[in-house]
């Protein structure tokens, strides 16, 4: 076996050029998935902050990162100061993988240990020290060749290869037990139960062979990859569940907006959303440039209804009314409650004839279903007055607004039972302005 010092250049046979090649294709396609999936890790953590294991995750991921690139780099490299640049390079990134382990369990525990956490940096960072700038008693600044050019390590490699696979596998079992008591979170963490243990096993294999235990083929970049493709579906699976509860979220939040704005009783909308809805309409450019109309409904004899059936049988017509109203308007109107029982239904895009032949429909319906709730033998007749007013008159303030309609409704329950009334505008008498409506 030849021994080269740091500065010199290796004089390789051709057939070793040849092992050199293939013994470090596996740990470069290893570092390229590593470096795939780091990057997909970090762009996910930004969209994910309060996840805990992401952080844990890229740290692994970057520590695995330079323990493969590093070792493609120094097991294909001619020279002896590049041999022991990478392979300083990738012992750094196996120095750094405790600080996963720490910041993993913190994560899946749900619990912080800050002392041991403390404790980990500092003896990650005497590991990144001793490695870097320790010449005799970790990795030496002699280069051999079997089969490939690596540096020859000290006595204490064996020492620091044993700390960091058994605090690893230390974190493992932690891990593991948690994940077998608690059963509720296996289907989030199975991926990384099983990339755990194929990185457990293969470390272990890794480290017996780094260590000289056993000399048998050594795939250093097995165990990594596993766990990266574990960690990958971890987190596919992450932002799948994250993405879930945000749309549930938006579905509760949809619910309770609904809630807020209809009538728990009728069903229609409620005055709040007509009124705001109202002053967004007549304040866009565009509204005046076609007519819209305002119906103001009133229940004929709800008084008396209310006196003979309790609240049950004035309650059964409002919902008749809220029901009748939802069935006859467009999607483009606004049907609702404006109190007691009064209903306003905003048409969009409809002339004062139009909402007078719809006025008309809605009492044919009310009279068709009445008496399948009120008993005829009461004597009380099914009627509804509505007063009707055109965006024709109407100014910009919503009271304003609402009080034709509701003008033109009282003049049509004074003139009858079951009658509707059209504002049609003002006029001055002796200088006083009076209200007009026809009644039809």
């Amino acid at each position: 076996m030849n021994v080269y010092y740091f500065g010199e250049t290796f004089e390789l046979q051709p057939d070793s050029v040849i092992k050199l090649s293939k013994g470090s294709i596996g740990p470069a396609i290893g570092a390229i998935v590593v470096a795939i999936i780091l990057i997909y890790t970090i762009i996910s953590y930004f969209y994910n902050r309060n996840v805990s294991t992401f952080l844990s995750l890229i740290t692994l991921q970057f520590s695995f990162f330079l323990l493969l690139s590093g070792y493609a780099l120094y097991s294909t490299s001619t020279t002896v100061a590049k041999v022991d640049f990478w392979t300083r390079i990738s012992y750094t990134g196996l120095s750094i993988s405790p600080l996963f382990g720490i910041s993993f369990i913190e994560g899946v525990l749900n619990k912080s240990f800050k002392k041991t956490k403390y404790v980990t940096i500092l003896n990650c960072l005497v590991c990144i020290l001793l490695v870097w700038f320790e010449d005799n008693w970790i990795i030496t600044r002699y280069a051999k060749i079997t089969p490939h050019p690596t540096m020859i390590k000290g006595m204490g490699f064996n020492l620091l290869v044993l700390y960091i696979m058994g605090y690893l596998f230390t974190c493992y079992v932690i891990f593991m037990r948690h994940y077998i008591k608690n059963p509720e979170c296996r289907s989030l963490y199975w991926p990384l139960a099983v990339g755990f243990t194929g990185w457990s096993a293969s470390g272990l294999y890794g480290a017996l062979n780094a260590t000289s235990i056993i000399r048998l083929v050594d795939f250093p970049w097995v165990g990594p990859v596993i766990m990266m493709l574990a960690s990958a579906l971890y987190q596919g699976k992450l932002l799948f569940n994250r993405s879930k509860e945000l749309e549930n979220a938006i579905k509760e939040k949809d619910a309770l907006y609904e809630q807020i704005i209809h009538d728990d009783l009728t069903g229609v909308l409620n005055r709040n959303y007509l009124m705001h809805t109202l002053g967004q309409y007549i304040n866009h450019p565009s509204f005046d440039s076609v007519e819209h109309c305002l119906l103001f409904i009133d229940l004929d004899n709800f008084s008396m209804i209310n006196e003979l059936y309790g609240h049950q049988g004035g309650d059964a017509l409002l919902k008749l009314v809220g029901r009748i109203l939802k069935e006859t308007c467009r999607k483009s109107d606004i049907p609702s409650r404006f109190g007691g029982d009064e209903f306003l239904l905003y048409l969009y895009d409809c002339n004062e004839e139009q909402a007078v032949k719809i006025a008309r429909r809605i009492q044919e319906r009310y009279a068709e279903e009445f008496y399948k709730i009120i008993d005829k033998s009461s004597n009380v007749s099914a009627g509804l007055c509505i007063g009707i007013s055109s965006s024709r008159f109407w100014s910009k303030t919503i009271s304003e607004i609402i009080d034709q309609p509701d003008f033109a409704m009282f003049e049509a329950k004074r003139a009858g039972k079951n009658r509707i009334g059209v504002f049609t505008g003002r006029k001055d008498s002796a200088n006083e302005t009076d209200q007009t409506v026809n009644l039809v």
